[in-house]
């Protein structure tokens, strides 16, 4: 999975896309830090079932954090 745009189009939204295939689902993810050893991730999104390929983050803190997007899981 690649991140192919990161947008922040009001104030407290960060927009994350990525390249999707159909019939995968993906979940946005965010860290507070590396530091802490493992890195804790936690779940910001529903499951996105591809080709969709995009979440918005309508309220995301004014603090720094990490953004990754996870295939969870996929069918057999």
């Amino acid at each position: 999975i690649t991140v192919t745009n990161v947008s922040s189009p009001a104030g407290q939204a960060v927009t994350l896309y990525w390249n999707a295939q159909t019939n995968l689902y993906y979940q946005v993810q965010t860290a507070a830090s590396f530091t802490n050893s493992p890195v804790v991730w936690t779940n910001i999104s529903p499951l996105i079932l591809g080709p969709s390929n995009s979440y918005t983050e309508t309220n995301a803190p004014q603090t720094q954090r990490y953004y990754r997007v996870a295939v969870p899981f996929a069918w057999p």
